[in-house]
Parts: structure tokens; sequence; C-alpha cells
């Protein structure tokens, strides 16, 4: 597994800077030998797509970090925020899911 590489868990775990809860790394030493980056979580309320545009224009495509977008959206809808926030940087956005690897240079959109 390349060094950049963690995976998302089920939402009744956490992670943190590229840690799973409950292990702790060696001293001085990423957990399992991969390298640490941040994971950033940005929040949103129903109405904040055009801040989430803004933020990711104003953001480098190669920022060595992963993000991960949670926003309100109704369960019973079909999301385009993938569509909608990929034409706005040059990270990879996709919709997130239990298990997924993270990797830096994404944003990662939580399904409705």
């Amino acid at each position: 597994m390349p060094a950049s590489r963690n995976r998302l868990a089920a939402p009744s775990r956490t992670h943190t800077a590229g840690h799973v809860a409950g292990k702790s790394p060696s001293a001085g030493h990423p957990p399992n030998g991969h390298a640490e980056f941040l994971i950033a979580g940005i929040g949103a309320s129903a109405g904040g797509l055009e801040a989430c545009k803004g933020l990711l224009d104003a953001l480098s495509g190669n920022n060595g970090a992963a993000f991960i977008l949670v926003q309100h959206l109704a369960p019973n809808h079909e999301s385009m925020m993938v569509e909608l926030l990929s034409s706005h940087t040059a990270m990879k956005v996709v919709q997130a899911a239990e298990g997924m690897i993270v990797e830096t240079n994404h944003l990662y959109v939580i399904p409705p």
C-alpha cells in the first residue's frame, strides 16, 4: 500500500491526522510505516455549495492533504456534489464510502 493512504472507517470510528483512533504510533514513527498527512473535515449546511466552491477555488490541487466534506444533504435525493465541485479543483473529488482508501489531494464527499 502506498505511503499516503489510510482507510475511511465506519461512522462510529474516528481518524485524526492519518491515525486510526485507538492505535498509537511508535514515538516519531507513523503507524504501519505509512507517511502521515493531514485529513481536514469541512462542514457545510445545505446552502453551503457556493462557500465550498469558493474554498476549492482557493486551495491548491496538489496540497498533500485529504479533505472530507460533510454537508447536510437530503437522504432521499441523489447528490450532484461530486460533479458540481469537480470543476472547482484539480483534486480528485469522489463520494466517500466505508473502507475506502483515503489519499492525499482528494476531496471525499459524504453520501446523502
